[in-house]
């Protein structure tokens, strides 16, 4: 049986290219990145490739909500909010918000802060960041001790997968349900009706400290906004989240070639193991546990499995089946 903490970080990640950014960029070019890399994150560093953190979506939806929410005069006046913004007033907003440079933005939302692992730390050490809610730890190394790689949540959770249970620390071998958890038990849903403009629901994530929220009419899930979805303001000015929720997130599903109204959900009696390959594959974070009719009960994240993981050693819920999948 192999402790976690025998597990070198090394071994649960592959080395690739590091996708970062400088100092001096701007927020339009880290919305650029993300949006053509599709990934969540993206590391500020120097020129000389001083690390100097991760700038997120987290951090750029708390940008946004500054920049839209704030009064502002222009050459037509005065405006209190992005809300009442003549034409000028909002190219103005979307010229503030996209030139900004990284170093002002980075750690805004005060949840991606910048986490460092040497290379010759453990796995054990890791799931202990990840726990807190940090979703990519940077890897040191090297005579230089510079960054060699990023570990992500889903790293690691989609190299638990692989493993055979019967080799990796665990101490409980039933499957685990998805109600089974305290995480499952205590989540409260925060929605928002499909009417919501855009900009009201980035603003209640902000204010709220989410990074996704739902999107319900009559008691019923029909769709989700998450953080991550500010990455299409790399091609709209901020007027486009004067449109509703529901439009908003219609379009940005629609480039991605999905339904207007989708959104990861499944019933609260699923194993775990079963969620968490649903999230791998579907490249999100948290998934909604529904009753019928997709009537949302309570919801999930990768955070959560880490921190119930943590809670009492137990990796074999979600590790896999091996007596089949139920």
């Amino acid at each position: 049986m192999i402790a976690l903490e025998e597990i070198k970080i090394t071994q649960v990640f592959e080395p690739k290219e590091i996708i970062a950014l400088e100092l001096n960029d701007s927020v339009e070019d880290a919305l650029k990145t993300m949006n053509n890399n599709d990934i969540r994150s993206v590391l500020v560093q120097s020129r000389d490739q001083t690390p100097y953190g991760f700038v997120d979506v987290l951090d750029l939806t708390s940008f946004l909500c500054n920049i839209c929410t704030k009064p502002m005069t222009t050459s037509t006046g005065e405006s209190l909010s992005l809300r009442s913004d003549t034409i000028v007033g909002i190219l103005e907003r979307t010229r503030e918000f996209k030139g900004e440079i990284l170093s002002k933005v980075v750690g805004m939302s005060k949840r991606g802060l910048y986490q460092v692992l040497k290379e010759e730390d453990n796995l054990k050490q890791a799931l202990e960041i990840f726990k807190k809610g940090f979703h990519t730890i940077a890897v040191t190394g090297g005579p230089q001790n510079k960054v060699i790689g990023l570990i992500s949540q889903s790293d690691v959770v989609s190299w638990f997968t692989q493993q055979d249970p019967s080799k990796v620390e665990c101490r409980r071998k039933g499957e685990y349900k998805l109600s089974d958890l305290f995480c499952a038990r205590c989540h409260d849903i925060t929605s928002v009706p499909p009417a919501t403009s855009a900009l009201d629901a980035f603003i209640l994530m902000n204010q709220n400290n989410l990074s996704s929220m739902a999107i319900m009419e009559n008691k019923r899930l029909i769709g989700v906004i998450s953080a991550s979805d500010v990455r299409i303001l790399h091609t709209n000015d901020l007027s486009f989240l004067l449109n509703s929720v529901q439009e908003v997130v219609a379009v940005i599903r629609a480039a991605s070639g999905k339904p207007k109204d989708y959104v990861l959900y499944c019933p609260v009696e699923t194993a775990c193991h079963i969620a968490v390959r649903m999230m791998l594959q579907e490249k999100v974070h948290r998934i909604f546990l529904c009753g019928e009719d997709r009537e949302p009960i309570s919801s999930c994240s990768i955070t959560d499995i880490f921190d119930e993981v943590t809670r009492d050693d137990s990796h074999r819920h979600f590790i896999g089946n091996t007596e089949g999948e139920a």
